[in-house]
């Protein structure tokens, strides 16, 4: 579960270290960030592209992360403005928004969000600045084996404060992240998650994590 949740989202942190302000402004746009999520691991598949002085438009956009699609958008705008960076993804009623100001620090918030695979729906804000911070709630996580209604995530710096609800059992604990900048997806996630007789430990990294039942049973 936590493999998806994390894939939905590593796709716009990627977006923050993007190439300077002035280079974007002249450049072919489209080609530099495909070129640069691709050098991620993602691959882009996408309709019509609309470049500006100061903007690029991405219509009907689907997202890949090894062979398997990740997230979707009826349309994806980069912005630049003098004072900063913007991109949006919006999914019917809902968006991602990743802003990076020259005054403030970067933001990612969802909104009615239901563009990620597996996840019917995200809401909540983060702030990217040194260690990440704020809140994520979760609806409708569809997994292979269990079911997960509600996830509400907690980022404290290095720590993941998670509350889970699953066939109608509640878990909670923390996650222990050793984030890697340069390398998101190969960040480190440790920890364990408790509740009504059931232990869950959860290891490895952001793009590869594993789940295994420590005591009861699923």
């Amino acid at each position: 579960m936590l493999r998806k949740i994390s894939k939905a989202f590593i796709f716009a942190l990627l977006l923050i270290s993007l190439i300077p302000l002035t280079f974007l402004i002249t450049a072919p746009k489209f080609l530099i960030l495909d070129s640069y999520l691709q050098r991620a691991g993602f691959f882009l598949l996408n309709g019509k592209v609309e470049e500006g002085i100061r903007h690029l438009k991405i219509k009907e956009v689907e997202v890949y992360l090894n062979s398997k699609r990740v997230a979707r958008f009826n349309y994806a705008l980069l912005e630049l403005s003098p004072v900063g960076l913007s991109f949006k993804g919006v999914c019917g009623k809902g968006h991602l928004l990743l802003e990076r100001s020259l005054f403030g620090a970067p933001s990612l918030e969802f909104k009615k969000f239901s563009c990620a695979e597996g996840v019917k729906g995200i809401e909540g804000r983060l702030i990217l600045e040194g260690r990440v911070s704020g809140k994520l709630t979760l609806r409708d996580i569809s997994l292979t084996d269990i079911p997960v209604e509600l996830a509400e995530l907690d980022f404290k710096g290095n720590k993941v404060g998670v509350s889970l609800k699953a066939m109608g059992t509640e878990l909670r604990g923390s996650l222990k992240v050793k984030w890697k900048e340069n390398n998101l997806l190969g960040s480190e996630v440790s920890g364990r998650l408790r509740g009504n007789g059931l232990e869950l430990a959860v290891s490895g990294t952001l793009a590869n994590l594993r789940v295994s039942v420590v005591r009861g049973s699923i």
